[in-house]
């Protein structure tokens, strides 16, 4: 086929795009036959399509086995792949043609992108995860989700179905959505901790609602355990995080010293240009004289930059200790006065 060597395929804002292979433009001899399209496609992007219902209406099952990113927003009927419903013989010609979301059968990325590192997902096709209609059952490099209402639970997304094999998530993002928290206080009853605790990076940008994320709910720890990053852009309701933090104008201080103390793994911290921060540290009740140390283990780079409003980096009693940092950076934090009190 022509379009065998097609290595990136972007298709955005068409709204009346239904197909995005015709059924006549692949041979005949081919349309009643299982045959991989795109073999060579490694970057798939569709964007606000909200009649596209399928990349091919005939028999042929799609596999793409060097597929490493999938991003797929607002595309509310779209069929991802071929089904066994939709190939088998029995079917009709027209069940195929306008095969309904909602009936598609489970489908394997394991198996139809065995190679894919990037998912990317709308909230409508996130919902496809829930129902049981896609399984995310390999080893992901991120997961990067998109464009949710207010009304939505970031977690729903994670709700997994014990008999399906569960995916091996590095990093996490949450981008241009309405949450108003990430991890609420209790956590939920549904299977998610052994997904949620492999991730060594969260990145959230662009949530103006977000209220809080969550990381010092003390069901917590086992993710905090391996998280390497937080990455925080443009959230400007937020009132408790944990760095690396850029540009938050309206927070009075980071994380409190209970959190930091299962920040083991932490290697970098990074805060900047946040106008309201007081102090990284916000002193808890019961931080008398010598409660405990706090150990950064391996953090190894430490920047404050920017912060017009900073006192202090921890104003409790617990000793802190950093036995790997290397290097040091404080600029333009015209009032800060002591890195930590000494007691």
């Amino acid at each position: 086929m022509a379009n065998d060597e097609l290595r990136i395929l972007e298709v955005e804002n068409c709204v009346s795009l239904v197909e995005i292979v015709a059924k006549d433009e692949v041979a005949t001899e081919e349309v009643n036959t299982e045959r991989i399209i795109f073999q060579s496609l490694t970057l798939l992007r569709l964007w606000n399509l909200p009649k596209l219902r399928c990349i091919y209406p005939g028999m042929l099952i799609l596999k793409w086995p060097k597929l490493q990113k999938l991003d797929v927003l607002h595309c509310e009927v779209l069929r991802f792949f071929a089904t066994e419903f939709q190939n088998s013989p029995d079917s009709h010609l027209e069940d195929r043609n306008s095969f309904p979301t909602d009936q598609q059968e489970s489908v394997s990325l394991r198996k139809v992108t065995p190679h894919l590192e990037n998912l990317c997902l709308g909230k409508e096709e996130a919902m496809m995860i829930t129902q049981g209609k896609l399984q995310i059952d390999l080893q992901l490099g991120l997961v990067k989700l998109q464009r949710f209402d207010e009304s939505d639970v970031f977690l729903f997304v994670f709700v997994s179905n014990e008999a399906v094999p569960q995916p091996s998530i590095e990093k996490i993002e949450v981008v241009d959505s309405a949450f108003e928290e990430i991890f609420p206080s209790q956590m939920p009853d549904i299977n998610f901790p052994q997904i949620l605790s492999q991730p060594k990076g969260l990145k959230l940008q662009n949530l103006p609602q977000l209220n809080y994320i969550g990381l010092e709910h003390n069901w917590m720890n086992p993710i905090l355990e391996n998280l390497e990053t937080l990455y925080v852009w443009e959230c400007e309701c937020l009132t408790i995080l944990i760095p690396s933090i850029v540009r938050i104008h309206k927070l009075n201080y980071l994380f409190t010293s209970s959190t930091a103390s299962n920040l083991g793994v932490l290697k970098e911290m990074h805060v900047s240009n946040c106008q309201s921060i007081k102090e990284i540290f916000e002193t808890e009740e019961g931080d008398g004289p010598n409660v405990h140390m706090i150990i950064f283990e391996q953090l190894q780079v430490l920047t404050l930059s920017s912060l017009p409003a900073l006192e202090n980096f921890y104003s409790g009693s617990s000793t802190l200790n950093f036995p790997s940092l290397k290097q040091v950076a404080v600029n333009v934090c015209y009032r800060m006065k002591f890195f930590c009190i000494d007691y």
